[in-house]
């Protein structure tokens, strides 16, 4: 199956949106040179740009200049105190400085959070067949090391056209880049990597993740896998749950097996058994021997984690060894989150995922539906939140937003421009489809709809109800995008519609969840997730001047929010989830008069760099609350893999973002629970796909694979396997990823068309001291 998608990239709306014509003359605006990084006058956390271009289109007058880069270029008393913009002609060294252009948050948006656009403060014409610099100097914040960190989707807006300005990765010069030293950083990561390891026995394990435990039997002969096997189900499945193992057998080994419920001695037998109440529920035992195949579980997870086992065993295999496979999880939480919000994913893009995390024995997806740059779910009362709240573009209530550029990405999808329209929702049926989808397959949803920060798409597709006029309050990032909490439950206008309107839409997003069969989901669970409400959110809020308000800070304001939400009568039938934020103070300690109460809470999702937030991990599961693990420099899978130019990503947590990094998770995770005294409260470890610079589902993939198979390791195998003294089993690991030609990365390509960073060479990339030379070039 070809995974294509349906995003809707709509090119030369502006006709229609009346603010112009469209213009795609792509050498219009000729670049000569990006210059970026430290240069003259910064100091070493700052860094500027200078934009060298000649005009090959006519006179332009009324013009703005727009980019989009993931840095922020909004001056406030925080931040960008010290930048400084203009625009000069190289031949007259005739200057203008520029202005950051910011809509009222009720209009259409310009300059938001990282798109900027920029306007001379006096007239400026620039002239055909002349040359000229913009320069944006100091900025404050980290500078771009990487093709994903770089200024890009340029363009110039006139009255009656946009001018999209094309660059390549040959028009940049990052001043403080240095190849050689990053290729020496890289090669030693590679190399420490390997060293590092714990020694490999090929002899331990041949699928991923490691088995509990697997006995090779010394009985001579093999399994023979042919169009004679039947299938006889003598479990409790259900019929759709056993035809899935006549399906995989169709995909993957073109054998056409019957299903029955005889009693016999050959074939594949699968056995329900009574749950050991030792043992997890996801359990299953598998003994081959020379005439059949027994399974033997307690529920439908079992029989289904012992099929991905077999599936790898038979891939390009026509018999199987003779073997006894006990199995069980670390953990009861495996899963990933993947943002939706920041780029659409269709609903086959989705499936397709499923089936990978499925393969890896991951069974939740964390489905992240909402945030600053759109809402993607759709409900019936509220059909703004979709029609305004997923579209994003020029002229529009949400602008351009995340939105990279082809030429500096692993996307193979066509990518939006400056005059493109970019949209994608999920309908009822749709989610329901994805919902029975994933549960047949053990992997639970848990949806997210952030709040209180991260909600300037909620608030810009409602305004009426979650927008409040006069609250010019300054804080980092988007500076307008917290719901006023301080209106909750009060009389006023705001106050009855943000009141009424929120509960509705939690609840009816919760509902559209509900009901879920898989093992371990917790009915009516919604994440609001709660995370990064900055200093300085609703202090000018005129809701927020009275009391008990005006005497909170702004995470004391969220925490007295939350607690009033939790207690609403609609919302007390929900169960709540979030990231730490939503229970924890700043100092790691919880708010005991208004946190969220652990027996109240479906999970509580603990992520930043491990040596920051361990300790608050550590204060929640000593609390009760049920914690998962999402460690941003293990489990963070949009960092770099390495810090090397092409490689696309972020780097604030790490900038070794790598496989190994995801398989070490585990030693973190067996370091956090060594120190909680309620270790079993650790409940399992997730991977997070935010998606900024993620443009499509192709780079998504890349991004994913191999490091997916790193957590499903950390996650599932015993912690005897995954930390031997301190060191993660990364030989072992990289042996049964494979080369390219065998091993789990080449079963993903061939049965799921999963596209794994290093295809089509296994992990020769992260592992080329395991594949040799010939395998390499192949």
């Amino acid at each position: 199956m070809k995974i294509k998608s349906t995003t809707i990239i709509t090119i030369a709306l502006l006709n229609t949106l009346g603010i112009g014509q469209s213009a795609f003359a792509t050498e219009s605006i000729k670049i000569k040179s990006v210059i970026v990084g430290p240069q003259t006058g910064d100091s070493s956390s700052n860094f500027s740009i200078k934009i060298t271009f000649i005009n090959r289109s006519d006179t332009l007058q009324n013009w703005q200049f727009g980019f989009y880069m993931p840095r922020n270029f909004r001056q406030t008393s925080q931040s960008n105190r010290k930048l400084s913009m203009q625009i000069c002609e190289t031949a007259t060294k005739h200057c203008s400085q520029l202005k950051y252009l910011r809509a009222n948050f009720t209009d259409n948006d310009l300059s938001t959070v990282f798109t900027t656009i920029v306007t001379p403060e006096t007239d400026f014409t620039l002239h055909k067949g002349r040359s000229y610099t913009i320069s944006l100097l100091h900025n404050s914040s980290r500078g771009p090391l990487n093709y994903s960190s770089l200024p890009q989707n340029l363009f110039l807006r006139t009255p009656d056209k946009i001018i999209n300005i094309t660059t390549s990765p040959q028009s940049y010069q990052i001043t403080n880049f240095n190849a050689d030293i990053t290729e020496s950083q890289t090669q030693k990561r590679i190399q420490d990597n390997w060293n590092n390891s714990a020694p490999n026995n090929e002899s331990t394990s041949i699928i991923i993740p490691t088995p509990t435990q697997i006995i090779y039997n010394d009985e001579s002969g093999r399994f023979p896998l042919n169009q004679q096997l039947v299938i006889h189900d003598l479990s409790n499945n259900s019929s759709s749950q056993t035809l899935l193992w006549q399906q995989a057998l169709q995909q993957d080994l073109k054998i056409e097996a019957k299903i029955d419920k005889k009693k016999t001695n050959d074939g594949i037998i699968l056995q329900t058994i009574r749950k050991d109440p030792d043992s997890s529920p996801e359990a299953y035992r598998l003994q081959i021997t020379p005439t059949q195949i027994i399974v033997q579980a307690s529920n439908p997870a079992g029989f289904f984690y012992a099929l991905q086992s077999l599936r790898q065993l038979w891939f390009k295999q026509n018999s199987l060894l003779l073997l006894t496979i006990e199995d069980a999880p670390r953990f009861k939480y495996r899963g990933i989150l993947l943002d939706v919000a920041r780029h659409y994913f269709t609903p086959d893009q989705i499936k397709n995922f499923i089936d990978i995390m499925a393969a890896a024995k991951l069974n939740t997806l964390h489905l992240h539906l909402s945030d600053d740059e759109a809402f993607r779910l759709e409900l019936t009362d509220y059909p703004e939140l979709t029609t305004i709240g997923a579209q994003r573009g020029l002229g529009l209530p949400i602008g351009p937003l995340s939105w990279p550029q082809k030429n500096l990405s692993q996307a193979s999808d066509k990518l939006p421009n400056a005059d493109s329209v970019y949209s994608g929702s999920y309908s009822k049926e749709q989610i329901q489809d994805l919902i029975s989808y994933a549960n047949l397959h053990q992997i639970t949803i848990i949806p997210e709809i952030d709040i209180p920060g991260h909600s300037r798409a909620l608030m810009k597709a409602l305004p009426d109800s979650f927008h409040e006029a006069g609250d010019n309050s300054e804080y980092a990032g988007y500076g307008n995008n917290s719901i006023p909490v301080c209106e909750f439950n009060s009389d006023s206008t705001l106050g009855k519609k943000f009141t009424t309107d929120l509960t509705n839409i939690l609840t009816q997003s919760a509902q559209l969840f509900n009901q879920q069969t898989t093992l371990y989901a917790i009915n009516n669970e919604l994440s609001i997730g709660g995370d990064e409400v900055f200093k300085g959110t609703w202090d000018d809020a005129p809701s927020c001047q009275i009391a008990p308000w005006n005497k909170m800070t702004s995470l004391q304001k969220e925490h007295y929010f939350l607690d009033t939400l939790n207690n609403n009568p609609t919302i007390s039938q929900l169960k709540l989830s979030g990231w730490h934020e939503f229970i924890l103070t700043h100092e790691g300690q919880i708010n005991s008069k208004h946190s969220i109460k652990a027996n109240e809470t479906g999970h509580v999702w603990v992520w930043g760099k491990s040596s920051e937030v361990q300790s608050k991990a550590i204060t929640l599961a000593n609390n009760n609350y049920p914690v998962v693990l999402e460690y941003s420099d293990y489990s963070y899978f949009d960092m770099t893999y390495t810090p090397q130019l092409k490689e696309p990503g972020l780097y604030w947590a790490s900038k070794f973002g790598d496989t190994n990094a995801s398989l070490s998770a585990a030693v973190a995770a067996t370091n956090t629970q060594q120190q909680s005294n309620k270790p079993e409260n650790i409940i399992g470890l997730e991977g997070a796909l935010w998606a900024d610079v993620i443009p499509d589902y192709t780079q998504l993939q890349y991004m994913a694979l191999p490091k997916l198979a790193g957590l499903a390791e950390a996650s599932w195998s015993a912690e005897s396997v995954t930390d031997i003294q301190g060191r993660a089993d990364w030989q072992s690991l990289s042996y049964r990823l494979g080369c390219g030609k065998s091993g789990f990365l080449a079963y993903l390509n061939t049965t799921f068309q999963a596209n794994y960073r290093g295809y089509p060479y296994g992990i020769a990339q992260e592992a080329p001291m395991l594949c040799h030379a010939n395998e390499v070039t192949q």
